[in-house]
């Protein structure tokens, strides 16, 4: 009788062990998860022309292993809804209430966000700081259309100036006098923002606004870039912005200069892996001295 019942505990230890570990793990989560740590992961494209691989430069990892990734802030996914934890909801291990902040800490975003930073601009574009494993950040081929989300250096390679925001210096040339849509391809500005997630991936959460807090910059038009984990590289929505004014991100679409192209669905904001600024060029030349991206703050 006492062989029985350990044999019949042992069972039952068993069975709940089971239901514990397929709470943690969404159907088809295995597979997701050793995919996630496979060494051959396909780098993130801030880097992919580099041709190297980097932690900080995963692609999109398949969303359904969100739940049991955790960051640097240590919150797990609880599973609760954000009736039963005061309004406020755990996503991909980061906390994200109805309003919801990020900021920078040596390169990488905090709070609401936490990706690595980038840098990207036009090829006859430059930036002085910040700096490529100690070597100037140079602008990629053209591309069409030509804002994208790369960068000729991975964020890990990336040496910031400031330990609190992403500054950048550098310069934007101005327009020839005779202007064509090659010279904006070669000279379309400087770019700075960060990954949304970190492996790159959806935010995974809806917001209905954004805004972004600048330092450093002058009177200069500025254009606010998101991008959306499900997209070509090249495919972006930008929106016209200042410093510290909510933008509605209904407001993004793939022709912001006129206002003219597709919108941003409200749908797809919980796709955005990638956010940033962009200093356009314009027909006068643009030095940037310690640009830097402080804070982004989403609003339901």
């Amino acid at each position: 009788m006492a062989k029985l019942s350990i044999i019949l505990l042992s069972y039952a230890l068993l069975l709940a062990c089971s239901y514990d570990a397929g709470r943690l793990l969404r159907p088809g989560g295995e597979s997701a998860a050793a995919d996630a740590s496979r060494s051959d992961t396909p780098s993130d494209i801030l880097g992919g022309d580099t041709g190297r691989a980097d932690t900080h430069d995963a692609g999109a990892a398949d969303s359904r292993d969100a739940d049991i990734r955790g960051n640097d802030n240590g919150v797990r996914d609880t599973g609760k809804s954000g009736s039963e934890d005061g309004g406020a909801d755990v996503v991909s291990g980061v906390l994200a209430s109805a309003d919801a902040e990020a900021t920078f800490a040596s390169g990488r975003a905090q709070g609401a966000m936490s990706g690595y930073g980038y840098v990207s601009l036009g090829v006859v574009d430059s930036v002085t700081s910040p700096t490529c494993n100690g070597v100037q950040i140079g602008g990629l081929a053209p591309s069409m259309p030509p804002v994208t989300f790369n960068s000729t250096c991975p964020p890990s390679g990336i040496t910031w100036g400031s330990a609190t925001g992403l500054c950048v210096s550098g310069s934007i040339p101005g327009w020839s006098s005779r202007l064509s849509y090659m010279d904006y391809m070669i000279d379309w500005g400087i770019m700075v923002g960060a990954a949304t997630r970190e492996p790159v991936q959806a935010m995974g959460v809806s917001y209905r606004t954004v805004t972004l807090t600048v330092s450093g910059g002058d009177e200069s038009p500025l254009f606010a870039v998101v991008h959306l984990a499900d997209d070509a590289n090249h495919l972006t929505y930008c929106a016209s912005m200042r410093s510290g004014e909510a933008i509605k991100l209904s407001a993004f679409n793939t022709e912001c200069l006129f206002d003219s192209g597709q919108r941003l669905a409200d749908s797809d904001v919980q796709k955005i892996d990638k956010l940033g600024i962009q200093v356009p060029s314009s027909e006068s030349a643009i030095t940037l001295s310690d640009f830097c991206l402080i804070k982004i703050e989403f609003a339901k």
